[in-house]
């Protein structure tokens, strides 16, 4: 029994090779669709004028990004990632900028409405019509 256990407790404690490179690509295949999914919601919502999610979507992308970077190169090597990852910091910049805009610039004050009476009419060439008091 004695020969047996010290060969497996040998075995066991003995560090097994992982491989980091692979591990790292792996997670950034499985993240990077999840970036693309992130950078489409942070523009849909930048249109849709919802600047604080915007803002927060785009943040998260480039959090992901940094996180994968090294996985990324390796599998999207024709991609400058460091120039992409810039880009995507400048974006985030402007979402966020975005959100600090008072309400009075990023909102009209009545929504548009096509269904809604027209104006009373300002029409110049009805005051040729009115009589002058003279």
């Amino acid at each position: 029994m004695k020969g047996f256990s010290i060969p497996l407790l040998a075995a066991l404690a003995l560090p097994i090779p992982i491989n980091a490179e692979g591990y790292g690509v792996d997670v950034a295949k499985r993240q990077l669709p999840e970036i693309n999914k992130l950078e489409q919601e942070a523009r849909k919502f930048y249109m849709m004028r919802a600047y604080d999610v915007a803002c927060g979507k785009q943040l998260e992308a480039n959090l992901l990004i940094k996180m994968n970077f090294d996985g990324l190169e390796v599998i999207a090597p024709s991609v400058d990632w460091l120039e992409y990852r810039k880009k995507n910091v400048n974006l985030a910049g402007i979402y966020c900028k975005a959100n600090q805009i008072p309400n009075s610039y990023k909102y009209p004050s009545t929504p548009y409405n096509p269904t809604a009476p027209k104006p009373f009419n300002t029409n110049t060439n009805a005051s040729k019509n009115m009589r002058t008091p003279y």
